[in-house]
């Protein structure tokens, strides 16, 4: 999954927008941190709707 947002976060440069469509494990889970921390340091904004 990393290697995912790592690809799409160099296409896209400075502007532009990458989503992650996930249930509420993505917000929980001890598996999820450190992609939680990969995505707070990659990206300017985080948008989360639940």
């Amino acid at each position: 999954m990393y290697g995912f947002y790592a690809w799409a976060s160099d296409r896209i440069g400075e502007r532009g927008i990458v989503a992650f469509i996930s249930n509420s494990s993505f917000i929980e889970a001890k598996g999820f941190d450190g992609f939680r921390k990969v995505v707070a340091q990659e990206f300017q904004e985080f948008g989360l709707s639940i």
